[in-house]
């Protein structure tokens, strides 16, 4: 395959995969906590916005927008370590891995700020997201999280990112968008 149809493609494998995540995370809301069909879509869920902030990054890096990329990097690897958790809140363990994953989460978010082809609204969109879960941090570490009672925070949180990240698709394909970096 040549450069230029990966390029052309890069957009549109970024969309599907955002798009997928947002799709399979609102199915995986709809299933009983901790049941196979709640685990197995919010799986592709994660392995999907995991695909898409790995294209993401690839594509700032190939633009020189390098803090920016590595931000995508960083959310990729927070996914990542959500995707690890073996049983979503219910142990100790489990809490902890989710609170070091929001630990990667935040400066990816940030990092990702400085990129100027997203409008400022969008940027700070991306900051508020976090807002659900650095709450539910820290609950986790003041040992007062509870799964059930807090489940509607860490929801609000995960969609406020899908939603931030359809933004994104948005931003890849609207017309006019060449952004430069200003040296």
């Amino acid at each position: 395959m040549s450069l230029k149809k990966e390029e052309k493609h890069l957009p549109i494998l970024i969309s599907i995969c955002f798009i997928g995540n947002f799709i399979f995370g609102g199915v995986g809301q709809a299933f009983p906590m901790g049941s196979f069909g709640q685990l197995f879509s919010w799986q592709w869920s994660s392995l999907l916005f995991m695909a898409g902030t790995s294209l993401y990054a690839a594509k700032l890096h190939t633009e020189k927008w390098h803090i920016s990329s590595a931000g995508f990097i960083l959310l990729s690897i927070g996914q990542g370590i959500l995707f690890m958790i073996p049983d979503p809140g219910l142990t100790r363990e489990s809490q902890m891995m989710f609170a070091s994953a929001v630990m990667v989460f935040l400066p990816g978010m940030i990092f990702i700020c400085y990129y100027s082809g997203f409008p400022a609204w969008l940027r700070l969109l991306g900051l508020l997201a976090m807002t659900p879960f650095l709450v539910t941090m820290i609950k986790i570490d003041m040992e007062s999280y509870n799964a059930h009672e807090d489940q509607m925070l860490e929801a609000s949180g995960f969609v406020l990112i899908q939603i931030v990240c359809l933004c994104w698709c948005y931003f890849l394909f609207r017309p006019n968008k060449k952004i430069t970096v200003q040296e």
